[in-house]
């Protein structure tokens, strides 16, 4: 089967470990393991399968670290990886990878690492940290994934500010930072940020006052989350706000500023 270039096995029931032969189809484009009952560690060998585009293997009970020798699969787009059991850090080798587009590792509570070097991901859409130990600051070089849409890191474990170059993001349409160790004032430049249609930065430490910025710009807000922070007694709702085409769930339940008086 050295010619194969497609094989999709998601939800099968299948068991297991992952075979080390699998490195061998060489011509493999797209490898779809996911929603499976698979164990053991991913086989480095995957990293050798040079056309492989789209990696799935989500779902399973894999262990382990991931392979360092995914950083030579150049061609890679998507890689799906999340709700598994792996452990050790992210390699920092994987942000070399400038064609990724989706990176899913969420759901892997004792992954570490940090996100220094993503800014070598200049063609990320998709970023799935969430429920992972991934820790540190965002860094401001995150600004170089011009194309990211979907930023999703509730319950990881950062520290420090929103970055001000966050709003540099023009395409980011989901936002979910919920409950993942932040702090300091939100940026006025997120109100760049005219395409969000879902934010979510509850349970935080957040202070200050909402930026006005960002009652003007997020004209495409469908539902949103300030809950549980620590703002300014001074934050409201503004006239601007009369610009939203908000989802009823904004005012029943996602617009809160607990802590900030406002409810």
């Amino acid at each position: 089967m050295k010619g194969l270039s497609v094989l999709f096995l998601d939800d099968n029931y299948l068991s297991g470990s992952i075979s080390t032969s699998v490195g061998k189809l060489s011509n493999l484009s797209r490898l779809t393991l996911s929603d499976n009952e698979m164990t053991g560690s991913i086989p480095s060998e995957i990293g050798e399968m040079s056309n492989l585009v789209m990696l799935w293997l989500f779902n399973n009970a894999l262990t382990g670290s991931i392979p360092t020798s995914f950083s030579k699969l150049s061609s890679l787009q998507i890689l799906k990886l999340e709700n598994n059991f792996l452990t050790g850090a992210l390699p920092s080798a994987l942000y070399s990878l400038s064609s990724l587009q989706v990176l899913g590792v969420a759901g892997n509570s004792d992954l570490s690492g940090s996100l220094n070097g993503i800014n070598g991901l200049t063609s990320l859409k998709e970023l799935y940290i969430g429920y992972t130990s991934i820790s540190g600051v965002i860094p401001a070089s995150i600004a170089a994934c011009g194309d990211l849409m979907v930023f999703s890191a509730p319950e990881a474990k950062l520290s420090s500010s929103i970055p001000s170059s966050m709003g540099s993001l023009s395409s980011l349409v989901a936002l979910d930072l919920g409950n993942s160790g932040l702090s300091g004032p939100i940026p006025s430049t997120l109100g760049r940020l005219g395409s969000l249609e879902d934010v979510v930065l509850s349970k935080n430490e957040f202070t200050g006052v909402i930026p006005d910025e960002i009652w003007e710009g997020w004209v495409k807000a469908k539902k949103v989350d300030f809950s549980e922070n620590s703002f300014s007694s001074e934050s409201g709702l503004p006239i601007s706000i009369g610009n939203w085409k908000v989802s009823s769930m904004l005012s029943h339940c996602f617009y809160r500023i607990d802590n900030g008086m406002f409810m």
